[in-house]
């Protein structure tokens, strides 16, 4: 019988195979997810998940899977950094040129005026700004006529404070705070009577 010939794989094929490598994978992916996680990196997790989603249905290999979505999340995490930061350098100068402008222009107060109320017409739409006037105006009223109220009420709450002060004082809250059993018995006593007759 002739010897068994050994077959030599691909080092490449044995590590797509390999546990630990597999191992190594997942410890990488579970890292990088925390990572956005904690970084509030929303997007490149979702993607993470999407792309591992998708690489599984193709394969069934575990160590591709992953790769494809460890690779793809930081990648696209990559391209929004730096999309950031072109954002961030375009807002600081778009913000020195408003400040040139504004050091260097006269400020024409009455087109101001004039371009704020248009907006404001535009925003509100026609009739817009009389129905406001008038409905302004009416709240002014009804708070005027709040005001005079109480007014008028003013001199009622002087007379009601007083009277309360001058009871407290009095004899009458002491008599009918110790003869409120008394007053008690014949209260019932009355509505005895009352269900007799």
């Amino acid at each position: 019988m002739a010897p068994r010939r050994r077959v030599s794989t691909p080092k490449g094929v044995s590590l797509l195979k390999n546990k630990w490598v597999l191992y190594l994978l997942s410890f990488v992916a579970i890292c990088q997810l925390v990572t956005y996680g904690m970084e509030q990196k929303w997007e490149s997790t979702i993607l993470f998940v999407i792309l591992g989603l998708l690489a599984h249905n193709y394969t069934k290999n575990m160590i591709v899977v992953l790769l494809v979505a460890i690779f793809g999340a930081a990648i696209f995490s990559h391209f929004i950094k730096i999309n950031e930061g072109m954002e961030s350098k375009q807002e600081d100068d778009n913000e020195e040129d408003d400040e040139e402008d504004f050091n260097s222009s006269h400020v024409d107060k009455a087109t101001t005026i004039k371009k704020n109320l248009e907006n404001i017409k535009n925003i509100v739409g026609r009739g817009g700004i009389n129905k406001m006037t008038r409905e302004t105006a009416s709240l002014m009223k009804q708070q005027n006529k709040m005001l005079e109220n109480m007014e008028r009420l003013k001199p009622l709450t002087e007379q009601a404070t007083g009277l309360v002060n001058k009871l407290e004082g009095s004899q009458l809250l002491k008599t009918m705070a110790q003869n409120k059993g008394k007053f008690q018995r014949a209260s019932e006593q009355l509505s005895s009577l009352k269900n007799l007759a």
